[in-house]
């Protein structure tokens, strides 16, 4: 195996850049299209906002957890070149264990990196593919487009092409909750569940490929609004109070305790008072459609 000594990434090409998902929008038994089946599923949007990135240099000697070496060996044995992960500067602001894909983004990108100074090229799926193959279930992040996933095995069912579009919301967290097990949760989904599902999906993709926020945050919304019978969120009642008053929805990341809270520009910076008023930390993020 040679050591591989590398030339500068540029970070300003997006290639070496993840952006992470803003939470889970919505969440039900939906009929699958390319299975005929009714599956428990996540809807996911970009955030231009939230991101990870690698840069090289020969000087730095940054330590990495895990996950980030156990990848560079596996690339370095499959591509019988050496990079040492510790020359791989990591700058992150998704936050950890909240449901917002930080794992999946950092292993992304610094797949994205490693190749490229490797001079491999790949398409950003087939990148994807290799960084979470030993993960397990990751997010889908591996372009802008909204994807319709499988909740447990995180499989893309279908996806709808980004439409160019982009808002801005405020992203808050629960203050009682800070991670939710996933796997832990049962949901016994009725028949009336399902057909409510059916309309908020339809409703969803409806507004995705029309650029119809309203819509999109109804969606979400009444997504919440079904699941919370099924999750159990501690402060649920007064952060749906405030979204009542002064947004025009949110949504609930399941496995985590992110929320996104939808309001008209002019709206943003009173939503984002109100909530540190209450004891709620929020940023200002963009989503991308």
């Amino acid at each position: 195996m040679t050591t591989k000594t590398p030339q500068s990434i540029d970070v300003n090409q997006p290639n070496y850049r993840v952006y992470s998902h803003a939470g889970e929008w919505i969440q039900g038994p939906i009929l699958c299209p390319r299975t005929g089946n009714f599956e428990k599923v996540l809807v996911t949007l970009r955030t231009n906002t939230l991101r990870t990135s690698f840069t090289y240099n020969s000087n730095n000697n940054y330590r990495h957890g895990k996950k980030i070496q156990n990848l560079a060996e596996k690339l370095a044995t499959k591509y019988h070149a050496h990079i040492d992960p510790c020359h791989f500067m990591k700058f992150s602001n998704i936050p950890i264990g909240v449901g917002l894909g930080s794992s999946t983004s950092d292993l992304v990108a610094f797949t994205f990196a490693y190749l490229h100074e490797l001079g491999v090229r790949l398409t950003h799926l087939q990148t994807y593919q290799m960084a979470t193959e030993y993960e397990g279930y990751s997010d889908p992040l591996y372009d802008s487009r909204t994807f319709l996933f499988n909740s447990k095995s995180k499989k893309e069912l279908y996806s709808l092409p980004s439409i160019g579009k982009k808002y801005k919301a405020a992203l808050t967290f629960s203050k009682q909750v800070r991670e939710i097990v996933t796997d832990e949760l049962q949901f016994n989904y009725t028949q009336e569940d399902i057909e409510k599902f059916k309309m908020i999906e339809a409703a969803f993709r409806r507004g995705i490929t029309t650029a119809n926020f309203k819509m999109i945050f109804a969606a979400a919304d009444a997504s919440a609004v079904q699941n919370q019978h099924h999750m159990s969120l501690d402060d649920y009642d007064e952060i749906k109070d405030i979204c009542s008053r002064y947004a025009m929805g949110f949504s609930i990341s399941h496995s985590g305790s992110a929320i996104v809270i939808h309001a008209e520009d002019q709206n943003l910076a009173l939503v984002r008072k109100v909530l540190a008023g209450e004891g709620y930390e929020s940023k200002k993020i963009t989503i991308s459609l």
